[in-house]
């Protein structure tokens, strides 16, 4: 790509450089402009078809104005201008004015005769004379801007000029026209060269595209040539409805040239009292439903595996009237046991007395 140094100056061009689409998106071309400051005389670029050196056309044009003088090389004097010789040569005098059926109405070619915006130059070929100069705008008619993508308002703007030549072909006749579309990139120093082409849309619309800053709304920043500091990317905000940078991450500011954002630290620092109470009171919560948590799942463990007090009463009851039959039951085993023993004496003495009153007897 050429590379091209671009002088801030008060620019003064025949038609508007700047466009502003729902008030807050900016497209700005004024330091595009040629004028005669400018270190480059024209615009010029070749068409799609061409090969190195050979060209079937190529295109010269300005942006937002007519160019300085018509274009004069390799063509016969004032071919583009002079009406005498155009007819001579069977060139389109103008453009039509009331187009009916795709056919221009008899008495309706307006002659053009001024400098004009843009012109389409048949190169020249060896041993041909014939040469063919055809103008893409009527040097008169503002251009129209239109969004470059119609549904993304960041997305570049596209020039057209109108009323250019009359172009009738293959039974169907318009007149011609050219674009310009400015894709949104991060490129400051890119201009029109023979790198661009240009591509015949339609019949007898020519349109050719660039990536350019210049591509960019005029609210997207741009710092040191670089689009958002390079820092960041340019975008439609559709909270506040309005091109602006988006800056990446630990990047701040409208042109993503800060690595802090001084106001969003100001605010913490402000309120750093309030986000540690709350933190307190957060923490202190969440202890208290731990703790009733806990006391609830120790009563669920111990109810799971508890046996039943009435239950528990009971069986001690009963383990208590086992134990007093069997100590009742011991006790009268060794009273028999004992009344048996004291019979038993008894009877040894019984036998004793009668013995010895038996003893006394004899």
């Amino acid at each position: 790509m050429f590379c091209f140094l671009f002088a801030t100056i008060e620019v003064v061009s025949s038609y508007d450089c700047t466009w502003n689409y729902e008030s807050n998106v900016t497209y700005n071309l004024c330091n595009l402009v040629i004028t005669n400051q400018s270190m480059l005389p024209v615009y010029s670029i070749y068409d799609s078809k061409s090969t190195q050196n050979i060209s079937n056309y190529v295109y010269d044009f300005n942006i937002c104005d007519n160019m300085l003088t018509p274009p004069t090389n390799q063509l016969p004097d004032n071919i583009c201008t002079n009406l005498t010789l155009r007819s001579s040569h069977l060139l389109p005098l103008g453009y039509c004015s009331k187009i009916v059926n795709y056919t221009c109405a008899a008495g309706n070619i307006v002659n053009i005769t001024e400098t004009v915006a843009a012109y389409q130059l048949q190169n020249h070929r060896t041993g041909n004379t014939y040469e063919r100069c055809y103008r893409l705008h009527d040097g008169v008619t503002a251009p129209n801007w239109t969004l470059y993508d119609s549904t993304d308002a960041t997305a570049g703007v596209v020039l057209t000029y109108y009323n250019g030549d009359w172009c009738f072909t293959k039974g169907r006749g318009r007149n011609r026209e050219f674009r310009i579309a400015f894709i949104c990139d991060n490129n400051y120093a890119n201009i029109f060269d023979k790198e661009e082409v240009l591509v015949e849309t339609e019949t007898c619309i020519y349109e050719t595209n660039i990536k350019s800053i210049w591509g960019c709304p005029q609210e997207c920043k741009v710092v040191n040539e670089q689009l958002c500091a390079g820092n960041g990317r340019c975008d439609y905000d559709y909270t506040n409805q309005a091109a602006r940078c988006f800056c990446y991450t630990g990047y701040y500011g409208e042109d993503c040239s800060l690595t802090q954002d001084d106001n969003i630290s100001t605010i913490y620092k402000d309120n750093d009292a309030k986000y540690v109470g709350l933190l307190i009171i957060v923490v202190i919560l969440l202890v208290i439903v731990l703790t009733i948590f806990f006391y609830l799942w120790l009563r669920f463990t111990n109810a799971k595996y508890m046996i039943p007090k009435s239950r528990a009463l009971l069986s001690n009851k009963e383990d208590d009237d086992h134990h007093d039959h069997h100590h009742h039951q011991h006790e009268n085993k060794n009273k028999n046991k004992s009344d048996k023993k004291q019979k038993k004496h008894k009877g040894e003495l019984v036998n004793e007395d009668s013995d010895e009153e038996n003893n006394v007897v004899v």
